[in-house]
């Protein structure tokens, strides 16, 4: 396995990562707005 490829193999780990992240970012958000709109919504 020639170095390049480690780096290559390291980088597309870290992408997987930043994916996920990016995806529970957006759960979370999902999660307050839906949290506010029902709250606002019993009011």
């Amino acid at each position: 396995m020639k170095p390049k490829d480690k780096v290559w193999i390291h980088r597309k780990k870290e992408v997987m990562q930043m994916k996920k992240h990016r995806f529970w970012a957006w759960a979370t958000c999902v999660c307050m707005f839906m949290v506010f709109y029902t709250g606002y919504k019993h009011k």
